[in-house]
């Protein structure tokens, strides 16, 4: 209890960094709403190791530092894979990167995905990662947890709220603490 009330000061007090009263700020508790029930006994991964990104695909959202980061961990292991399901105003950008790193044998792009195919690469990939230089909440973390996909992402706002780091998922610092919390994860 402790943990969570200090967690949710923290945010708190970085809304208050950013200029806004703190009479002004209000702490509402967010959640989702999955279908179904989630046999954590049955879980099971895909076969080769399968990092997972799935949301808009927008600069701020730094995928490409998760396309780097397949690219060092390759080096360890070799069929590393990155899926990222979504669409949005960087793709071809990011595709190009790709391109240009010779990863499209350990990177693919799904584009959008329906409720039934985010719920199957929520839950049958290794580990979920969430790059972003911000996020308002990232929901998505609180979906991979809930399927047990740990999340390594960035000590942000929004992603540092959603994941404790340890426990649900990793924070990385920089980019290095990065790739090595997504091989420990």
């Amino acid at each position: 209890k402790y943990i969570k009330i200090l967690w949710l000061n923290l945010r708190k007090l970085d809304l208050e960094f950013l200029g806004i009263t703190p009479d002004n700020v209000q702490i509402a508790y967010n959640g989702t709403n999955l279908t179904g029930e989630f046999d954590y006994a049955q879980k099971e991964l895909y076969e080769n190791p399968i990092i997972l990104y799935l949301g808009r695909l927008r600069e701020y959202k730094r995928i490409d530092l998760a396309i780097s980061a397949v690219a060092e961990i390759k080096k360890s292991i070799p069929n590393i894979k990155l899926i990222i399901a979504g669409t949005g105003d960087d793709e071809s950008r990011l595709k190009e990167i790709v391109s240009e790193m010779k990863l499209e044998d350990n990177v693919s792009f799904l584009g959008f995905v329906n409720e039934v195919k985010k719920q199957e690469l929520l839950a049958k990939s290794w580990v979920y990662v969430n790059p972003s230089s911000k996020e308002g909440w990232g929901i998505v973390n609180i979906e991979a947890n809930y399927y047990g996909t740990p999340v390594v992402g960035f000590n942000v706002f929004g992603v540092r709220d959603s994941v404790k780091d340890g426990y649900s998922g990793y924070l990385a610092e920089n980019f290095q603490d990065f790739v090595n919390k997504l091989l420990k994860a």
